[in-house]
């Protein structure tokens, strides 16, 4: 799993367009330039520098001495895809799946996406931390990839209760009531009961994978 936040998509997508477009890589003073038409304005090269330095160690590009010497590494786009992150803090937001609630990309394999509307969230706590999905459960810090929208009962699920954001199982009591179980080593997190006519709620989507978090070092710039 690679992760990629907006501003470093940006410089990116500036190194992409500027090799179409001229036929050669950019200098730094160029891709300065080239990054500023994509709306992403630093004051000096020495920030261009610190994002390429993120970009190379992650593995998108490569870098030498010369003058132009940045190269893209190539992917094959039909084996890796971007899944936009959101954050959890607006998860509670029935329209919080919107541009500018995203706070970076996971580069994921292509194969977790096939047939879904995927984003992903980071989760905080450790609710699901007995669950099991592919053999993986739900740590802190550790990103779930959501299929948005689709989920039955059983499944693990990303809900929103009176504005917050909850990671459950999602089960059914009777035919008045759901449950929202936790799977946790911790006693004191509980079950949340709903009744689906009366109460302030709603599923975003059913938990696909899970994917440990990367340092957070990965996250910077």
């Amino acid at each position: 799993m690679k992760i990629i936040t907006p501003k470093q998509r940006i410089v990116l997508k500036a190194i992409k367009s500027f090799i179409a477009r001229i036929g050669k890589s950019p200098s730094i003073k160029e891709l300065q330039e080239e990054m500023a038409g994509h709306g992403l304005i630093v004051k000096s090269t020495r920030s261009v520098l610190i994002y390429l330095r993120s970009l190379e160690g992650q593995g998108f590009i490569k870098r030498s001495s010369k003058s132009r010497g940045i190269s893209l590494i190539s992917e094959n786009k039909k084996q890796f895809m971007d899944i936009p992150i959101y954050g959890f803090a607006t998860a509670g937001d029935p329209y919080f799946i919107a541009e500018q609630n995203v706070e970076g990309y996971l580069k994921v394999p292509s194969r977790f996406a096939k047939g879904k509307n995927l984003f992903a969230i980071q989760v905080f706590g450790k609710s699901m931390d007995l669950c099991n999905i592919d053999g993986k459960s739900i740590n802190d810090g550790d990103y779930i990839l959501v299929d948005h929208g689709k989920y039955d009962l059983g499944d693990k699920v990303l809900a929103i209760v009176d504005g917050l954001a909850v990671v459950k199982t999602l089960r059914k009591v009777n035919d008045e009531f759901l449950a929202l179980m936790p799977e946790s080593s911790d006693r004191s997190i509980k079950p949340i009961y709903l009744v689906p006519k009366e109460d302030n709620f709603m599923i975003n989507g059913k938990v696909v994978t899970v994917l440990r978090s990367p340092p957070k070092k990965e996250l910077e710039n």
